[in-house]
């Protein structure tokens, strides 16, 4: 079991998850990225003995769904300041498209959002790296969740894809122009692909 995260590279090295995990020989750490502080977390991981924390060079895009396929997971974690309440991590949409469960630990805000309203994912509180690595755990151990997980992340890619937004926002623009606001916001929260109608 793999769980890949390019965000937040430090917190997987120097914070307790990876630690308390190092002796469950079926768990990885992948991380994918440059940085400037790269070198110096790889060098830390050494000291700490850390050797299911992976590092993989940079990687072109091209290669980006290599590394995805690698992974049984992906994790999307970001720092406990309520500042990335409003951040939308690009990676939730790339594990979608490759069908991967989500562990995220982020800030309850619009990525919160996203994937509870998609049912592909497992929270946990960001900055608790007890909490993380118990929820590692659990979907390192139960192939039927993690199989659950994965069918609505790859079902709830399209809603998030590129060429569904443009015709999704111009709908909703549309119906809200002609008066029939609160539709439209109905309309974006089910993803029907059809434009709001008028109640009558």
């Amino acid at each position: 079991m793999w769980a890949l995260t390019a965000w937040r590279m430090a917190s997987i090295t120097s914070c307790p998850p990876a630690k308390r995990l190092k002796n469950d020989s079926h768990v990885r750490f992948m991380l994918a990225g440059p940085g400037a502080a790269r070198d110096a977390l790889i060098a830390d991981a050494h000291k700490r003995g850390l050797d299911n924390v992976v590092f993989l060079p940079p990687q072109p895009k091209s290669r980006m769904p290599a590394a995805w396929s690698l992974c049984n997971v992906s994790l999307i974690h970001l720092r406990d300041d309520p500042v990335f309440a409003e951040v939308i991590p690009s990676k939730i949409f790339e594990a979608m498209a490759m069908g991967l469960p989500l562990l995220i630990a982020v800030p309850h805000g619009e990525a919160t959002g996203i994937v509870e309203a998609e049912g592909a994912k497992m929270v946990v509180a960001p900055g608790n790296p007890a909490a993380l690595a118990d929820a590692v755990l659990r979907l390192a151990n139960d192939e039927v969740l993690r199989g659950t997980f994965a069918a609505r992340s790859l079902a709830a890619a399209p809603h998030h894809s590129r060429a569904h937004q443009p015709t999704a926002m111009m709908a909703v623009l549309e119906a809200a122009a002609a008066g029939y606001g609160h539709q439209a916001a109905r309309y974006a929260e089910n993803k029907t692909g059809t434009a709001p109608k008028p109640s009558t």
